[in-house]
């Protein structure tokens, strides 16, 4: 039978080694954001947005759209991505993506991706949403 000063050790050995894991798998993570350049696909996609609208509001100067870009939150939708990520895959599966991508077999993860598509969707909507109201705001703000 354990004694006391056994079953703290162990209690807190469980701990510290529960707590590495999700390091490492935050971590790998961050490391399948970074090699899939989500950030510059999101400030490609605002981008598209902003010129959408620049189209339409031809009187408001570059200057203002310049300031809605460099003040609209990116970091929601990146996240986002990074919470689904680390609930959808285990850590040997961010290994394999992270080395999916390093050589250039992106295929095999647009295949894995498509089991959380619908989620990803999701988030997707909702930051287009939020771009377009965002940048309504700012309009409104410059029109009045």
């Amino acid at each position: 039978m354990l004694n006391m000063k056994e079953l703290i050790l162990i209690f807190f050995l469980s701990i510290s080694i529960s707590s590495r894991c999700q390091e490492s798998k935050v971590y790998l993570v961050e490391e399948l954001i970074s090699i899939t350049n989500l950030e510059n696909d999101v400030s490609q996609i605002l981008d598209s947005f902003i010129k959408e609208y620049k189209n339409v509001y031809e009187n408001i100067p570059s200057s203002y759209w310049n300031d809605i870009r460099e003040s609209f939150n990116k970091k929601k939708l990146i996240n986002d991505t990074k919470k689904v990520y680390q609930k959808s895959f285990t850590e040997e599966e961010l290994k394999e993506l992270i080395n999916f991508y390093k050589l250039n077999k992106k295929q095999e993860f647009e295949r894995k991706k498509s089991k959380i598509n619908n989620e990803l969707y999701s988030i997707g909507k909702s930051f287009g949403e939020n771009i377009s109201i965002f940048i309504q705001s700012k309009i409104k703000n410059y029109t009045r």
